[in-house]
């Protein structure tokens, strides 16, 4: 991108300036002979007493690094009583990277990424031209990535320096999100302008979707009501999750199968006590009519289907917090204790009644 600023002369055989006649104010045109980019600026110009050369406003540069030579080309003016066309490449020159000006993704975190999974994004510090900056205190800069947008934590090694101008984060930084959902990260080159690199430097990375894990534990997104009436319905929810809490709501697991058994306290669990989950949750309503009939406290154990055959994990088990059955209204009395009979006119019936 900076200025190159070749001269050249027109000379005869002798090593002479051709400093008058029509070769005196020829064209001279300059093109890239070798190495790759792009020659731009202003590539021709007209001879000044056989002397061409080029300033600053002329802004001839090339963007890309590597080694390159430049030909020039002396235009035909034999049919205006100057020489055919002749040309000279330069001796080779270098061109290297400018000042780091934007970050570049060159790899893109995962898409989709299962959470918890390595990211594994590469980043470049590159010059307003492209190219990498491989040299300077900018080429081992530190990149740090942020999560810029959706929710949940990113975690893992965040801070990577650079080296000869690329970040990359591989298995061992384990660079992860733990929830699910479209996420965007912010890669930040830091500040070191004070000690000859340039200033802070982001960008962002594409969009790319976080998915749910493997089911491997169970959560009562609603506990059993407590307390509960006898006989009234307890209402349980139960989500089939992942490791990191992300409900699973598709494959195999997002639709199995989970049962209610009574884990402590006395009597029977009444009711609908088998519902297939719907997208990762299994909801007992009005219509399950799951109850328990004695009163005390107690205990539910829910338990997921071992769906491993068909694509799913092993069975997974979880208890409910204790809640407790609570009497109902009045509605009969019973005679736990009989008048005694027989019993002797005029002696004590002793009923009991509850």
């Amino acid at each position: 991108g900076e200025d190159i600023l070749p001269v050249l002369e027109v000379q005869d055989t002798f090593g002479n300036v051709v400093s008058t006649g029509r070769d005196a104010t020829a064209d001279i045109t300059l093109g890239l002979q070798s190495g790759s980019g792009t020659l731009a600026g202003t590539l021709v110009k007209g001879t000044t007493a056989g002397v061409i050369a080029w300033l600053d406003a002329d802004n001839l540069n090339i963007d890309l690094v590597g080694d390159k030579t430049i030909r020039a080309i002396k235009e035909d003016t034999s049919g205006a009583s100057g020489t055919a066309s002749f040309n000279l490449d330069s001796d080779p020159f270098t061109i290297i990277h400018n000042n780091a000006s934007v970050l570049v993704f060159t790899t893109q975190p995962l898409d989709p990424t299962t959470a918890g999974d390595d990211l594994l994004p590469v980043v470049e510090i590159r010059d307003a031209y492209t190219n990498v900056v491989t040299t300077g205190l900018d080429s081992s800069a530190n990149i740090s990535m942020t999560l810029q947008s959706g929710t949940g934590v990113l975690g893992g090694t965040t801070v990577v320096s650079a080296s000869t101008g690329v970040a990359t984060w591989t298995g061992v930084e384990n660079l992860d999100i733990n929830l699910v959902g479209f996420k965007t990260i912010r890669a930040t080159k830091e500040d070191t302008s004070g000690g000859g690199g340039t200033v802070s430097i982001n960008q962002d990375s594409n969009s790319f979707e976080i998915l749910h894990g493997l089911a491997s534990q169970l959560v009562y997104s609603t506990q059993p009501l407590d307390p509960t009436t006898a006989g009234e319905d307890l209402l349980p929810v139960v989500q089939i999750q992942d490791s990191l809490g992300n409900i699973v709501t598709s494959g195999r697991d997002a639709t199995a199968s989970v049962t209610l058994n009574l884990q402590s306290g006395s009597v029977t669990l009444a009711g609908t006590n088998i519902n297939s989950a719907v997208a990762g949750v299994a909801t007992w309503v009005d219509g399950d009519d799951l109850e328990i009939d004695l009163v005390g406290f107690k205990t539910l154990n829910a338990v997921k289907e071992d769906t491993s055959g068909s694509g799913g994990t092993a069975s997974i088990n979880l208890d409910s917090a204790s809640f407790e059955i609570i009497h109902n209204i009045a509605t009969n009395l019973v005679y736990t204790a009989q008048p005694v009979d027989p019993t002797t006119a005029g002696e004590d019936i002793l009923p009991v009644i509850e």
